[in-house]
């Protein structure tokens, strides 16, 4: 069995880019993660999308699926 994602984390990278966020490598976690460690990726990784390109999306999104 692999540690590896389906995809080459290609999908992952298109993702972030398309929201303006970094690309960086996922953490594997293997067993068990403390709260102390989620909390410390938290911070280390960007999570949130900007509100303006959040707001953009929505927008384009609608305007091709109005329903």
């Amino acid at each position: 069995m692999s540690n590896k994602i389906f995809g080459n984390d290609i999908k992952y990278a298109d993702y972030l880019e398309s929201v303006e966020l970094d690309i960086y490598e996922a953490e594997f976690v293997e067993a068990g993660i403390t709260e102390e460690k989620i909390s410390e990726m938290f911070e280390r990784y960007p999570v949130l999308v900007p509100e303006e390109k959040l707001k953009e999306l929505k927008i384009r999104l609608i305007e091709v699926k109005p329903f």
